[in-house]
């Protein structure tokens, strides 16, 4: 599905792709400084201004003029990056902008300016690891070791940075199958194989867990999936919550929501 919407935009707007890659970027110094970090030990990668490197960056540069709401922000890099290693430069490009736009995907919300998205997202994992695992929960709430610890190393990458380019592969495939949902799953099927663990940690020892068990992904891979995928979260899921975040943001600090159009609309109509 993705692929297709990729390509109907590329065709499309067939030579915008190139415009916006020859335009400087606000972001240009910011994105200069994370090439390096993404995939440093991948060939296509490892060398200073290399092929992988320039492509990423045009990737990178060209959306935040495509988009100067969001521009650029970390984690971008790594979503992109992979895209790159298995399509060209101007596919790869569409395609992240299907995933930063899309209504089943909205990466635009997660990376848009400020913490909105980062804090929305948290709410929706801690939520759910409330009703679904809730032994987990109370125990890391009795040690303060709540989702804005354990979560933000995650997210930003999609898990992506966090794991090897194997496994990163397989979720980066998962989500452009199932959006939105793929990445609170993730969650719940991580801490359900490491409960007894966690259980049995303190809070200096939780996040180490977590790091140990992302760094052995290929090997745990099928087994936090297979975990993963027998809760049941959908897209109307977080969708109510994520009415429910809103609603007690705005009773909190009088939060407003973005307009329903801004939160979910793509770049382009169909």
């Amino acid at each position: 599905v993705i692929d297709g919407e990729a390509r109907q935009r590329q065709g499309r707007y067939f030579g915008l792709y190139a415009k916006l890659k020859a335009i400087p970027s606000m972001d240009e110094k910011i994105i200069s400084r994370d090439l390096h970090r993404t995939f440093p030990k991948h060939p296509m990668f490892m060398e200073k201004d290399g092929e992988g490197q320039r492509g990423l960056a045009n990737i990178l540069n060209a959306y935040s003029s495509f988009d100067h709401k969001v521009g650029y922000a970390q984690g971008m890099a790594f979503v992109a990056g992979l895209l790159l290693l298995y399509m060209d430069q101007e596919a790869a490009f569409w395609t992240f902008v299907c995933l930063m736009q899309d209504p089943m995907y909205r990466l635009r919300v997660l990376y848009g300016p400020g913490v909105g998205g980062l804090h929305l997202l948290m709410f929706q994992i801690d939520s759910l690891v409330q009703q679904m695992l809730p032994e987990i929960w109370a125990h890391l709430e009795k040690e303060m070791f709540g989702v804005d610890v354990y979560a933000p190393p995650f997210i930003p990458s999609l898990f992506i940075g966090r794991v090897s380019l194997t496994a990163g592969a397989r979720i980066l495939d998962l989500f452009m199958s199932e959006g939105q949902p793929t990445i609170p799953r993730i969650f719940l099927g991580l801490l359900q194989v490491n409960k007894a663990a966690i259980l049995a940690s303190s809070p200096d020892r939780i996040l180490d867990i977590l790091y140990e068990t992302c760094n052995e992904m290929d090997d745990l891979f099928d087994a936090v999936l297979r975990v993963a995928f027998r809760f049941h979260v959908t897209h109307a899921i977080l969708e109510d919550l994520e009415r429910q975040y809103w609603k007690k943001l705005q009773l909190s600090n009088g939060s407003r929501p973005p307009e329903s159009g801004e939160k979910k609309r793509s770049f382009f109509s169909k």
